[in-house]
């Protein structure tokens, strides 16, 4: 994986204009995520909801442009629930393959940042965390070279392991 020449101007175009996907049709039996990405194929990266960033990383597409995206909405709310559970869209970003983490400036730094947002966000019982965003803390600071004794504890009586 390389980084794309463009990635700075890619808010103004579309997963189909940066060679992301190609276009195609669907019938109505496809499954979600096949009808999502169908439904967002054209539209400007800029214009994606959280939900349809979500979507993207999920299915590894278009995500080296998405990445920032998705940081920018983290950075503002590293808990947002973009259609399953707090926190899924934090999820997404944690299981993005390591490749594409370092083809974007200052993206590990970033996320490092927003697992600490989001542990001190927990650990003050500002969101209630269930065994699923714990997992999700303890996998992001294990990912990212993250001391996993800081993240051993929540307020929510919850360890980490």
């Amino acid at each position: 994986m390389t980084r794309p020449k463009h990635l700075k101007s890619a808010d103004y175009l579309s997963l189909i204009e940066l060679g992301q996907i190609s276009d195609f049709e669907i019938t109505e039996s496809e499954a979600g995520f096949i009808q999502k990405i169908h439904a967002i194929r054209n539209k400007f990266l800029r214009d994606f909801t959280a939900d349809e960033v979500r979507v993207c990383l999920v299915q590894d597409v278009g995500t080296v442009y998405l990445l920032p995206k998705a940081l920018n909405l983290l950075e503002t709310n590293p808990w947002i629930e973009t259609e399953h559970y707090d926190g899924d869209l934090l999820n997404a970003c944690i299981n993005i393959d390591d490749q594409c983490w370092d083809l974007v400036k200052d993206a590990r730094d970033r996320m490092r940042a927003i697992l600490k947002t989001a542990k001190g966000q927990a650990d003050e019982g500002l969101i209630t965390i269930g065994r699923q965003e714990i997992r999700d803390l303890e996998r992001g600071y294990r990912k990212f070279g993250m001391d996993t004794e800081q993240a051993a504890h929540s307020t929510a009586g919850n360890v980490l392991h």
